[in-house]
């Protein structure tokens, strides 16, 4: 394992961490939860694919036998995580779809032991536990009162962290098929776009940005910091490890949402919270910390 693979991996959680900054801001500015899907999905393509065309049009060649790993990850990974884990909230509460989410580690170091012959070691395992048990905290879902699950919202959440694992195991497909992580994600934003932007609204998107034009400055920070630049860390520490200790490390991003909250909308830094930010960083030291390099 890589020690760039390493910091690579916790950018891109902590990137994916922050957009909650972004996305209270534009649900402010009067977007609903699919018009930021859309801002953030159909964003991401065209920025990425317009540089790409400009810049590296060569890594947007894809063989037609191989169209099913982009094709899977832009259905399934992107677009159909988002539907699931916001249909979920809806259903449910933020902590426990967040918590239903981070199955995710579980599922990719699952499949990736059946599919990629990857080892499934104690130092995994303790990982895993210690980083949905951080999950759980971090998501207040212990010790309150007000959490509640409905049989449907559960079954989305589940779906959210198996859509959410996918991205994992179809980015390994791709990387062991030679293809540039540009060229994954390129193919993987284009058909999420298709799939996403029938559920927005573009009249109320307009309405929003003509009200407010600064709403412009977060919906970038959204599609550059958290979704390009993001999925571009992961997709390429992807590269450098294997996929089940990648998605125990991605955790992070629970923790670093927490502490962005804290910092910036002055949310609560309760005794849950400090044990869950704990347990989620104890995670990711005992995957890492006394392995030879």
């Amino acid at each position: 394992m890589n020690k760039f693979a390493v910091l690579f991996i916790l950018l891109a959680g902590t990137l994916w961490g922050s957009q909650g900054i972004y996305v209270r801001s534009l649900s402010a500015g009067g977007l609903s939860v699919y018009d930021i899907c859309a801002v953030r999905i159909v964003g991401s393509a065209i920025v990425l694919t317009a540089l790409m065309l400009i810049f590296r049009p060569r890594l947007l060649r894809l063989k037609f036998a191989d169209a099913w790993i982009c094709l899977g990850s832009g259905m399934v990974s992107i677009a159909g995580f988002n539907a699931c884990y916001y249909n979920a909230i809806e259903l449910t509460s933020l902590g426990v779809a967040a918590v239903l989410m981070y199955i995710s580690p579980a599922v990719v170091t699952l499949c990736s032991c059946l599919l990629f012959k990857e080892r499934f070691t104690r130092r995994k395992a303790v990982s895993l536990v210690l980083a949905l048990t951080g999950t759980c905290f971090v998501s207040g879902i212990f010790g309150s009162t007000q959490q509640h699950a409905t049989t449907a919202g559960v079954l989305w959440g589940l779906g959210s962290g198996f859509c959410y694992a996918s991205y994992s195991i179809f980015s390994v497909f791709g990387i062991r098929r030679h293809y540039h992580p540009l060229t994954l994600m390129s193919w993987t934003f284009i058909i999420a776009a298709l799939c996403i932007a029938p559920l927005c609204s573009p009249q109320n998107i307009a309405a929003a940005l003509a009200a407010s034009p600064l709403l412009i400055v977060p919906a970038l920070c959204l599609v550059l910091l958290c979704t390009l630049l993001a999925y571009f860390f992961y997709t390429t520490g992807l590269e450098r490890m294997e996929a089940g200790r990648a998605a125990v490390l991605a955790v992070i991003e629970a923790a670093t949402a927490a502490l962005f909250g804290i910092v910036f909308f002055d949310d609560p830094l309760t005794v849950n919270l400090v044990i869950g930010i704990a347990a989620v960083l104890a995670s990711t030291a005992v995957l890492n910390l006394g392995r030879r390099p």
